[in-house]
């Protein structure tokens, strides 16, 4: 598995998606990657199920000393194209993200709707 990931999904989609950023094998399975390009999420992150993650999208730590963890989704959770999540931040059940979205350490609520700077 390690050699499939490696080889096909980071070399013909310049991606990496963590396969330990998945909650259970339901949530790989119905997780939907559109446009798998230049998609990075942070082996800390925990995705739930019937997530759609569209291309360019980067989910990742803000690095310090004391707690090194990413984004915690929620299920049905939407992200646009572009948007960045970055820091220890939940994000609620049914929330969409909009496209180039910037989301830093905010948590954010169910059912919400966020585009732009969100900190």
């Amino acid at each position: 598995m390690k050699i499939i990931r490696k080889f096909v999904i980071q070399g013909i989609y310049n991606s990496e998606v963590h396969p330990d950023s998945f909650s259970s094998l339901q949530a790989i399975s119905s997780c939907r990657l559109p446009h798998p390009y230049l998609i990075i999420i942070h082996r800390s992150a925990s995705i739930q199920t019937d997530t759609v993650i569209f291309h360019n999208v980067t989910i990742g730590v803000i690095e310090n000393n004391t707690l090194i963890t990413a984004a915690q989704l929620g299920e049905k959770v939407y992200i646009g194209t572009g948007a960045t999540i970055l820091g220890h931040l939940t994000i609620g059940n049914n929330a969409k993200i909009g496209a180039n979205a910037l989301i830093i350490k905010k948590n954010i609520p169910p059912a919400a709707t966020i585009v732009g700077l969100y900190k």
